[in-house]
């Protein structure tokens, strides 16, 4: 039995075809890793986007790369960057660019005010981060 993995990371996307033996051990039998290229040009140091449409075409080439010589798999397992955010459509459509875990406008202030971040810590009682889906 193969199963492919993938993890689209932030400036990487990784893949890897396992097979498992007669005797249960897994075997690895490729692995590629291929530069994502998606960071989209900003106005501002604090803003880190990337291009999610890109970021999908570049994981459908190595999956179908990977189909294309093991046409026998069984299971694709698929990771991602876990803080980041792009907002979609009720369709399901990306509508943004994917706000990546590293975007630091949620540390912005405007005036006097604290920043979004210090905003949810102090009236959450829990630890934030700029980049995080919740900031």
């Amino acid at each position: 039995m193969k199963t492919i993995g993938i993890d689209i990371g932030t400036t990487t996307i990784s893949g890897v075809i396992l097979e498992r033996t007669d005797t249960g051990k897994l075997k690895v039998l490729e692995t590629k890793t291929i530069e994502n290229d998606s960071f989209l040009a900003a106005a501002n140091d604090w803003e880190k986007i990337q291009d999610a449409e890109k970021l999908v075409t570049k994981s459908q080439e190595l999956l179908d790369d990977f189909l294309d010589r093991y046409p026998d798999v069984e299971r694709i397992g698929l990771t991602g960057q876990m803080h980041g955010i792009v907002y979609i459509d009720k369709e399901g459509n990306g509508v943004s660019p994917l706000y990546t875990w590293q975007d630091a406008r949620g540390n912005l202030c405007e005036g006097k005010n604290d920043s979004l971040v210090e905003e949810i810590q102090q009236t959450c009682q829990i630890p934030a981060a700029s980049g995080y889906g919740l900031v």
